[in-house]
């Protein structure tokens, strides 16, 4: 059981550090439209920390007391990004989805978790992959050229 704790409580971790880089991010942009884009993920991502939190518990586990490392790495990250082009900002969002994606579809075939695991897991991994189209499509925005005036 204690790769089921082990794994479920890097996910948690994980889920607190997105929720941090968009958090932090947000104040890069003035377009009221990404900035909300950004707050939505973030609220999405905190979603998923109470999830895995939830089913921790359920399952009778502790939650590690490392999420605020990486909390303190997301800030981190999302400043350093913001200090980076936009496009390169949404690039790195759609990697850090990407990784998490991949990541939880091996925890799904390596570990043993229950059903309702497996369920919550799922949903996550949909909602991850929803946020990789999304910063793909935002990272679009910044590349477009501008047409020349003659």
């Amino acid at each position: 059981m204690s790769k089921v704790f082990l794994s479920l409580n890097f996910m948690h971790c994980m889920e607190r550090f997105a929720t941090q880089i968009y958090r932090t991010q947000k104040g890069a942009f003035g377009d009221i439209q990404i900035v909300q884009q950004l707050i939505d993920a973030s609220e999405n991502e905190r979603t998923h920390v109470q999830k895995l939190r939830t089913q921790i518990k359920k399952l009778n586990g502790k939650i590690y007391p490392l999420g605020w490392l990486f909390q303190l790495v997301g800030i981190i990250l999302g400043f350093i990004t913001r200090l980076c082009s936009k496009r390169n900002l949404f690039k790195a969002d759609t990697f850090v989805e990407m990784r998490a994606v991949k990541d939880y579809n091996g925890f799904l075939k390596n570990i043993p978790f229950d059903k309702d695991t497996v369920d919550i897991i799922r949903v996550i991994i949909t909602d991850e992959e929803v946020h990789i189209v999304n910063w793909k499509k935002a990272s679009e925005l910044f590349t477009k050229k501008k047409p020349t005036s003659k």
